[in-house]
């Protein structure tokens, strides 16, 4: 697969905010990461202790799923997706769960799978991809208020630090200024997932 095609997906230079799914005993699991890409390298960088690290070491393949539902972020950051979410699909032989709402996808296959203390990381080779929909979407930014505070929120429950949740609140002002429906009730849920482990 050439990279003129992983760009038609919406994987360009930069960071590219996805949910991954991996998978391990067909249970396939959901969770918002950074897809690294510079120039013609692609990477991944995985926290231990997370599912999708365990999930990596055994099964060396990831599918990197554009979402533009702010939910979805939400729940998979903090909770399991439904398994409804997933259909599982098979590419030469190899078992993969993409998202049943991802306007596009790349399955990946993870190698040179490196270690880390707290961490691995892994170049991603492009298997295959599928464009499951032409749907153009300005740039909100509720929307990406709604992916910054999930990364907020995550911090906030391993540190328990306040500067956390005073940057959670700033991006609330902008989901309340910008979002649609959709970034609101997102929000709101985010809150609910934070009561729960404060």
């Amino acid at each position: 697969m050439i990279l003129k095609e992983i760009d038609k997906v919406g994987i360009r230079d930069g960071i590219s905010e996805t949910i991954v799914t991996t998978f391990s005993s067909n249970i396939a699991n959901a969770a918002p990461m950074g897809i690294i890409r510079a120039d013609k390298n692609i990477k991944i960088r995985i926290f231990k202790g997370s599912d999708t690290y365990n999930n990596i070491l055994v099964n060396p393949f990831l599918t990197a799923n554009i979402i533009y539902d702010p939910l979805l972020y939400v729940v998979s950051t903090f909770s399991n997706l439904n398994p409804s979410e997933f259909r599982k699909k098979d590419y030469n032989n190899i078992a993969y769960y993409p998202l049943v709402s991802s306007v596009s996808f790349v399955l990946f296959e993870c190698r040179n799978i490196q270690e880390k203390i707290s961490s691995l990381t892994a170049d991603l080779i492009p298997l295959h991809y599928e464009i499951n929909s032409n749907m153009i979407k300005a740039p909100n930014r509720g929307f990406f208020s709604v992916i910054e505070s999930c990364i907020h929120g995550t911090r906030y429950q391993l540190t328990g630090s306040d500067k956390f949740l005073a940057l959670i609140k700033k991006h609330e002002n902008i989901v309340n200024k910008c979002g649609g429906t959709r970034e609101k009730e997102s929000f709101e849920l985010i809150y609910k997932y934070l009561e729960r482990t404060s």
